[in-house]
Parts: C-alpha cells; sequence; structure tokens
C-alpha cells in the first residue's frame, strides 16, 4: 500500500480472491475496481488443485496461516481462523492505517471475525451479505451462533450491504433493516451487438458452470433425465465438483462430459463453445432447507453466462428473485417445472434462432447493472457519509 488514504479500509474474506467459483469470485470482481492504497483483504488460503491463475492483483492480499478453504472438518476450520483473522486483522489495520472493516459474508468467520475487529477497533463496520445467514442455519450450534451474532452485526454496521434487491426487500419485510444493494460486478460488458450465433445441427452442447449441490440438484436431474441419452444433445460440466458425487446423484449419461479449467478466460472461452447454458434455479416442492435462500439469491454465473452471449435456459420458479430478474430484463428463457418442460425450452432454443438473438441481445444490456466502476463508486460514496 502506497500511502494511507481518507477512506482505505480492511476487506475480511472467506478466503484468497483465487477460486474459479462462488464468492471468492464476486469478491475479486469487487476488489478489483479498487486501487492498491485502498484496501488490504485477509483471509484463508486456498488448496493448489483449486487455485486460480487470475491477472495480478494491485490490492494487498494477506493469507491466513491456516489450512485451506474445502479441507475435511471445514466448520471447524471457520471458526479456528477467526483467532488468526483478528490477530493479522489489528496488524494490517495498524500497519496500514486503515479507515474502515468491510467483512463479506460467506461463512460466519468472516463475518464473526469482521464483527470482533470491529468491536475491537471502534472502527466503522459494513457487513456485506452475499447470501442470508440466519434462515440457512435454523438449529445446532451454527444456529446458535447466527441467532447470537446476526442481531449484533445489524446493530453494529454503520451500512449493511447485501448483494441483491431480493435480499434488501427480504431484510426489509423480515427485519425492517435498510440496506444498499451492491450486485456483483464486472467490467467486460460491450456495448457492440452481439455477433450471430449458429448452431451446429448434429448435436447441441449445453453448458452449465459452477459446483453442485443440493440446491442445485433437483434442477440439474431434471435436465439430465430431459436429454436422457439422446444422442442429440450433450451436457458439459465445468465443475469442481467430483465425477464421485455426479455418479452417486445420477448425473452421468452416455452425453454428459465433465471437465474443469481453472483459469477465467479459458471458462469463458469453453462455455462459448457451447450452444446453450443452463441455469439451475428451482427446488423440489418437498424441499424447504435453504428455502429463502434460493428465493433470494443470484448466482455469480450469470454474469459469466451472459459474456459468453449464448441463450440461457433457467429452470426457475415464479417467486425466486433471479426468475424475475430474467423476467425484467427478458435475457433468457424461462421454464418451470418437470422435464418435459426443460426438453421443450431446449428445443425453442435449439429452432428459434430469431428469439435467441433477441435473448443474447437483452442479455448484453443487463450486464449494464453490473458495471464494476460504477458500483465502487458506490461504496466510495458509503464510506464517506
Amino acid at each position: 500500500m502506497k500511502s494511507e488514504t481518507k477512506n482505505s479500509f480492511l476487506a475480511v474474506s472467506y478466503s484468497v480472491p483465487q477460486l474459479a467459483s462462488g464468492t471468492p469470485v464476486t469478491v475479486r470482481r469487487f476488489l478489483k475496481n479498487f486501487t492498491s492504497n485502498e484496501v488490504v483483504l485477509i483471509g484463508r488460503p486456498v488448496k493448489k488443485n483449486d487455485r486460480l491463475e487470475v491477472e495480478k492483483l494491485l490490492f494487498k492480499v494477506i493469507s491466513l496461516p491456516t489450512l485451506p478453504v474445502g479441507v475435511r472438518g471445514e466448520r471447524f476450520w471457520r471458526i479456528i481462523s477467526v483467532i488468526p483473522g483478528i490477530i493479522l486483522g489489528l496488524y494490517a489495520i495498524y500497519r496500514y492505517k486503515l479507515k474502515s472493516i468491510l467483512a463479506f459474508y460467506r461463512d460466519e468467520g468472516s463475518l464473526l471475525t469482521g464483527y470482533l475487529l470491529h468491536r475491537l477497533t471502534n472502527l466503522p463496520f459494513f457487513p456485506y451479505f452475499f447470501d442470508l445467514y440466519q434462515e440457512n442455519y435454523p438449529n445446532g450450534f451454527q444456529g446458535e451462533m447466527a441467532k447470537w451474532l446476526q442481531p449484533r452485526v445489524f446493530n453494529s454496521a454503520k451500512k449493511v450491504i447485501v448483494l441483491s434487491e431480493g435480499i434488501r426487500k427480504y431484510y426489509e419485510e423480515q427485519y425492517r433493516i435498510s440496506s444498499f444493494v451492491l450486485p456483483h460486478c464486472s467490467d467486460n460488458f460491450s456495448k457492440k451487438k452481439p455477433t450471430k450465433r449458429k448452431i451446429k445441427e448434429e448435436v447441441i452442447k449445453i453448458g452449465y458452470l459452477g459446483g453442485v449441490n443440493f440446491t442445485r440438484l433437483y434442477s440439474l436431474k431434471l435436465l439430465t433425465d430431459a436429454i436422457n441419452n439422446n444422442n442429440q444433445y450433450l451436457i458439459h460440466y465445468f465443475t469442481p465438483t467430483s465425477k464421485e458425487y455426479l455418479k452417486e446423484n445420477d448425473l452421468l449419461r452416455s452425453n454428459v462430459i465433465v471437465s474443469y479449467m481453472p483459469d477465467d478466460s479459458q471458462l469463458i472461452n469453453d462455455l462459448t463453445m457451447c450452444d446453450i447454458l443452463f441455469l439451475p434455479s428451482s427446488r423440489d416442492t418437498g424441499t424447504h432447507f435453504f428455502e429463502q435462500q434460493m428465493l433470494t439469491g443470484f448466482p455469480t454465473k450469470i454474469l459469466d453466462y451472459f459474456l459468453c452471449r449464448r441463450p440461457i435456459l433457467v429452470h426457475g420458479q415464479p417467486d425466486f428473485f433471479v426468475t424475475g430478474f430474467f423476467e425484467k430484463y427478458r435475457c433468457g428463457h424461462i421454464v418451470n417445472g418437470g422435464s418435459n418442460k426443460i426438453f421443450e425450452g431446449l428445443e425453442r432454443l435449439k429452432l428459434d434462432q430469431a428469439y435467441c438473438e433477441e435473448l443474447i441481445i437483452n442479455a448484453n444490456r443487463a450486464l449494464e447493472y453490473f458495471d464494476g466502476v460504477r458500483i465502487s463508486n458506490d461504496f466510495r460514496d458509503i464510506l464517506s457519509l
């Protein structure tokens, strides 16, 4: 850090921003809009095999001396990381004369670290919720911690920041909390008209990017059933999730391939080779665990999909925030129902070229909402209040 600035801040993150999916992507895209004398980040290290090759980061990154994220006993290590997080956080604050604390909520460890650093230093505290917290942990040790920590975070915050309008509305209705929306950042949107898309008639490749967990399984299983070894379609999972897990959940068929490239530009290039991109955003009607998360969330992968200039098939329920976003901007084909509805959607995108071009143009326009320069300036304005 070259010199102190009036609005310099400590960013407390789940991990250093070198993972290719999830929260670290959102953190990296947000912070890359700040200069080297504005921010210092602390976070847990990532495993070597999961480490993304990214452009050189302009801001200072301090890796906590803990086991990397994603190892066995992850919940335990998240809590243990609070201790070195406080020590190195205090060091960074006093060494670089930082003026405020921004804690990204991905897990209770980073949120607790940021809150305790605020209590120890009395610096302005800005929790940034990428997801709901207490609603995701209704019971057990994590549930008790959430009941204790969340109200203290709300009461201590100079301003609560959230990632989506869905979370903002939920917090306002549920807690009477006034929050500010800083959405995902993308610095790569273009106002140029997208080039014409040509579908290869022999095989339609469907791309999916991201981890595969229980919040995505329902939709992905329906997609797999929809094409069920149909040799006119091919599913390509770009995922760090193991093939063993995919096999256990019946997602591997004769026309399914799995790969993963921990490189931002290569991922986009490979996704662009697909004809249709699939966004799973629905739940089994009998499942209510993490229900509010799915109602309010906005997956990171959407921005990557927009950049690929390919039509997006959204399997989403009407009450989900992400479904409303795609309806508002008319930037994806939305289906709600079983595997037959998904297949009908695939056929529509396969055959209706003009409709696909309209969706792609609208997606390019929607990207302007995620302009990283504007969003980072909004946060600078918050820091100046």
